[in-house]
C-alpha cells in the first residue's frame, strides 16, 4: 500500500507533474498548454486540478495526456496517490 505524500514534497510533485504535462503536450504537438490550477490533499491523496490555457479545448481533447502522466508517475516515480483532475477553463 502506498504511503501518503509528505506535505513538504507536494510542491516538488506539483512542479514535476507540470514538467511532465509540458513534455506530453510537446510530444503530441497540441496547440495548447495544460496548467495545474489547484491542489487538494485528502486522506493521503493529492488531487491536482488541470486546465488548458485556451477556452475552446474540451476535456476529451486532453484526458489521454493526463492518463499518460499519471501512468508515468506510478511506473517511473512510484507516486501512486496522485490524481490529475481535468477541468474546463472559466
Amino acid at each position: 500500500m502506498a504511503r501518503p505524500i509528505p506535505p513538504v514534497k507536494v510542491d516538488a510533485l506539483r512542479q514535476q507533474v507540470q514538467e511532465l504535462l509540458d513534455k506530453q503536450c510537446l510530444k503530441r504537438h497540441v496547440d495548447f498548454r495544460l496548467e495545474i490550477e489547484a491542489k487538494v490533499e485528502q486522506e493521503g491523496w493529492v488531487h491536482l486540478v488541470v486546465v488548458p490555457d485556451k477556452k475552446d479545448i474540451r476535456i476529451y481533447d486532453y484526458a489521454s495526456i493526463l492518463s499518460e502522466v499519471e501512468d508515468v508517475l506510478r511506473r517511473k516515480y512510484k507516486q501512486e496517490k496522485v490524481v490529475l483532475v481535468p477541468a474546463s477553463p472559466d
